[in-house]
């Protein structure tokens, strides 16, 4: 699956250089905001969401393994502070 920041280098080829140029230097600034700040490309999947919803002080996030309970986890803490 592509990631945010994946480009169709065939597609960016037909764009005019001007357009190319552009499209490119967002990309690059994407990356940089990206890097500084990786919450911005945070996407919860259904089961993390409902989880970040609920406003107790103890919470449990049972699942899997690669189910995605550290990062949501990690994130809640973040988002509780």
């Amino acid at each position: 699956m592509p990631g945010p920041l994946d480009m169709d280098e065939e597609k960016l080829a037909l764009l005019p250089k001007r357009k190319q140029d552009a499209a490119l230097k967002a990309l690059r600034d994407l990356e940089h905001a990206r890097k500084a700040n990786p919450l911005l490309f945070y996407q919860p999947h259904s089961k993390q969401r409902i989880f970040h919803g609920f406003n107790s002080k103890n919470k449990i996030f049972i699942g899997g393994n690669q189910s995605g309970k550290t990062t949501c986890g990690s994130i809640d803490c973040i988002i509780q502070a």
